[in-house]
């Protein structure tokens, strides 16, 4: 992010693309810690990064950094024809746009919005014990609040939104089967 900043051009602004030579340079549009993005031919990587004073980040270490943002990228499939995109919070990672159609789910996910009946939101989860599996119901004060989505190296849990106790259940130990977790909730849901 900082080094996207110091291109010439550059603007701090989510999304945000400059042109190097033929290639383009973008600031992550769903999160600014993500970084800069580079779209270049694979056979001149190696020469730009290196001309352009870059640092690269493994794979791992990237994985990581997007968890803790709670934006899943890993086992993405398991999320397939279980929820809608606002569920997601696709429309806080600028991953909607609702002025432009066609999308599939493009008519749900806009009533969604429209009619304000976001209801259950993807969150990622912290896992202090034990282990959890795709489909395990997540309960507090015995009460089902959601359920298990993608399980590891990043576990994702879809929750109910509308329930009154959210406040109160975000920062505290939920049951998932013998396993005890934790919602991380990154700053930019609003709830």
């Amino acid at each position: 992010h900082e080094k996207f900043k110091s291109f010439k051009g550059s603007l701090d602004k989510i999304g945000y693309t400059i042109k190097y030579e033929e290639d383009v340079i973008l600031l992550d549009p769903r999160n600014k810690k993500l970084g800069g993005r580079l779209i270049i031919n694979l056979e001149k990587l190696n020469l730009t990064i290196k001309k352009l004073n870059l640092k690269t980040s493994n794979t791992k270490e990237y994985y990581n950094l997007s968890y803790k943002l709670s934006i899943p990228q890993n086992n993405m499939n398991k999320l397939k024809n279980k929820i809608f995109a606002n569920e997601c919070n696709f429309e806080e990672l600028n991953a909607i746009d609702f002025k432009k159609g066609c999308f599939v789910g493009q008519e749900i996910t806009a009533r969604i919005k429209i009619r304000n009946k976001l209801k259950r939101r993807l969150f990622a989860l912290k896992i202090d014990s034990g282990k959890v599996m795709p489909d395990n119901l997540i309960k507090f004060n015995e009460k089902e609040v959601g359920r298990i989505l993608i399980d590891n190296p990043f576990p994702f849990a879809i929750v109910k939104t509308i329930d009154p106790d959210i406040k109160e259940f975000l920062n505290k130990k939920l049951v998932c089967g013998s396993s005890k977790i934790e919602l991380i909730k990154p700053d930019w849901i609003k709830l």
